[in-house]
């Protein structure tokens, strides 16, 4: 009987032990998403502008300026 609890205990010390590090695992991969997301839309931000057309450019840019 000895043998059965200490093997029921052990077991729920496993899936304990499991359950903190898949907490810890998803909880570090959420916060490597949010980072990565900020990062992409942060990256968007500063290209955009650069890479605008022609067409969407305002018709003053389009013509060279004298002087």
């Amino acid at each position: 009987m000895a043998g059965l609890i200490g093997k029921l205990l052990g077991a729920i010390r496993y899936r304990r032990r499991w359950r903190i590090l898949a907490a810890a695992a998803e909880v570090a991969a959420d916060k490597a998403t949010t980072e990565l997301d900020r990062h992409v839309r942060d990256r968007g931000r500063r290209h955009r502008a650069g890479q605008r057309s022609l067409a969407e450019r305002p018709p003053a840019s389009r013509i060279p300026r004298s002087g």
